[in-house]
Parts: C-alpha cells; sequence; structure tokens
C-alpha cells in the first residue's frame, strides 16, 4: 500500500512539474507577443513623427520585471520540487530493489539456515575460482580477491551446496550428491531450489568432466544457455570468457556455502554428535 501511495505521489510531482513548465512557456509567449507589439506600434509612431506612449512602454518594461521576477521564483519552485521528486523516486527504486531481494529472488537467510562461506572470488578478477579440487572442497588458498577454505574443516559431514554471486541477483542450491556424486557431462542435475525457482525443485545440465580443470561447470538454467545468459554460478581454474564476464565480472564476484542438513530436515553447519552415556548413571525412577 506504502508502495502505491508513493507511486502516486510521483505521478502527481510529475503532473505538476509539467504544468510548471507550460506556464512559463506560456509567459513567455505573453511576453515576446507584448514586447513585439510595443515594438511595432513605437516603429509606426516615430514614422508618423508622434511621440511613443513612453508611459505605456514603461507600464509594459515595469510588467516585464514584474512576469520575469515571477518566472524566477516558478524555476526554483520547478527546481525544488524536481529534488524532491528525484528523493521520493530514489526511495522507490531503493523499496523495489530490496522487495526484489527479499521477496522475488528469496535469498536463502545465510544465518538462520546456517549456511557458512568457504570460497570466493572477487569481481575484479580476470576470472573463476582458482582452485583445482572439482568443489571437493580441498584446495586452500588466499590471493588478492580470492580465497578457499578447506570444506569438510568448516563443516563436518556437510551436504549441501549453496551458489551465488556476490549481490545475490543469482543463485541455486543443491545437495553435495548432485554436485559432486559422480563425474558427469551435460548431464541434467537435480537443483533444490534457485533464483529462477525458490520453492521447487528443478533440473539443469551441468558439467564435471575429470580431464577438463575448469569444471564442475554449475548454472541455474543449462550450461550451453547459461553462457550467453549469465546464469553460471560456479567454475574453476580462472576460466574467463563469457562464461565469467556475463556473470560474476558484473553482479558482485562469487560465492559458495556449505551447510549440513539433518534428514529430520533440522538446519545446522555442524552435525549433531551423539554423547555416550556413562555406564554408573542411574537413572531417576518414576513416582
Amino acid at each position: 500500500m506504502r508502495v502505491f501511495e508513493r507511486d502516486v505521489t510521483l505521478v502527481f510531482g510529475y503532473c505538476y512539474s509539467f504544468l510548471t513548465i507550460v506556464m512559463i512557456i506560456y509567459c513567455h509567449v505573453i511576453i515576446l507577443n507584448k514586447y513585439i507589439l510595443c515594438r511595432d506600434t513605437c516603429k509606426k509612431n516615430t514614422m508618423k513623427r508622434q511621440p511613443c506612449g513612453n508611459k505605456s512602454l514603461s507600464d509594459i518594461l515595469n510588467r516585464l520585471t514584474e512576469m520575469q521576477e515571477c518566472q524566477q521564483v516558478m524555476i526554483e519552485t520547478l527546481l525544488r520540487q524536481q529534488e524532491e521528486t528525484n528523493e521520493k523516486l530514489k526511495t522507490v527504486c531503493e523499496m523495489f530493489t530490496q522487495l526484489s531481494s527479499q521477496q522475488r529472488n528469496h535469498f536463502p537467510d545465510l544465518d538462520r539456515e546456517g549456511w557458512v562461506h568457504v570460497r570466493h572470488v572477487a569481481a575484479v578478477s580476470d576470472g573463476w575460482h582458482p582452485a583445482n579440487d572439482q568443489l571437493r572442497g580441498t584446495d586452500e588458498y588466499r590471493f588478492d580477491g580470492a580465497w578457499s577454505k578447506n570444506f569438510e574443516k568448516e563443516v563436518s559431514g556437510y551436504n549441501e551446496f549453496l551458489f551465488a554471486f556476490g549481490d545475490h541477483s543469482k543463485w541455486l542450491v543443491a545437495t553435495k550428491e548432485s554436485v559432486t556424486g559422480d563425474n558427469y557431462a551435460d548431464t541434467s542435475r537435480c537443483i533444490e531450489r534457485s533464483s529462477l525457482s525458490p520453492n521447487s525443485k528443478h533440473e539443469a545440465r551441468w558439467y564435471r568432466r575429470v580431464p577438463n580443470k575448469e569444471d564442475p561447470w554449475i548454472s541455474v538454467i543449462d550450461h550451453g544457455p547459461a553462457i550467453k545468459s549469465g546464469d553460471i554460478v560456479y567454475g574453476e581454474n580462472r576460466f574467463g570468457r563469457n562464461h565469467w564476464a556475463r556473470g560474476p565480472a558484473i553482479h558482485g564476484g562469487a560465492d559458495v556455502y556449505i551447510r549440513c542438513v539433518a534428514r529430520d530436515g533440522y538446519l545446522s553447519s555442524q552435525p549433531i554428535e551423539a554423547v555416550a552415556v556413562p555406564s554408573s548413571y542411574d537413572p531417576p525412577s518414576k513416582k
């Protein structure tokens, strides 16, 4: 409702600005017509050797001065109104961006869902992640604009991945089995949810070939179309070209998150450890 009210305010603001501009143009036309009329009258009087109506001309000049002052006030009002309109437009844009991120994009709540940040490459880099571990999470490094931690050390028993651009505009969640369960080439793999389908599963064709150091290629849609549309969310070996340029390079880089999800649906960044009960423990008797 607030967005609608602000939209209506913007419409009225632009209408007011338009009418103000029309009034300024109208004033200019009136002033010009009176000036031309006065000039022609003076020319005729001069030719007839009749004195020009100095008083009338003076009145017109005074009127002209008054209208110019009025025009200046109207211009200042217009500029002030334009600034207010720009501020309102900026507010609406910010609200729309937030709405897109939270309600339309449905990017996962990293803290609440227990996601742990384990790999990053910045937008200023010249290509994808420097890693060559095929997403096993064994490569550890820290370069300018890129870093990676050991996945298993960060989250023992992790079983889900979250791949995302730095600005969270595109992302997907997939199980460890779907991503690294085996090798595949142009094969449909299951995506739990994504920026394309935040509430349901879908599939996309990915690549994870042993000889190819840039693999795996993880994307929101099939790999081929994803190159052109900028929907690839993971790649390795600093691979560049359109695979990189149309995605993370213009969307704040790329990130990898992991977590452990128990079978009962409990979300945690660490698995639940069983605690052994001492043999000497004597439970209290029921009354």
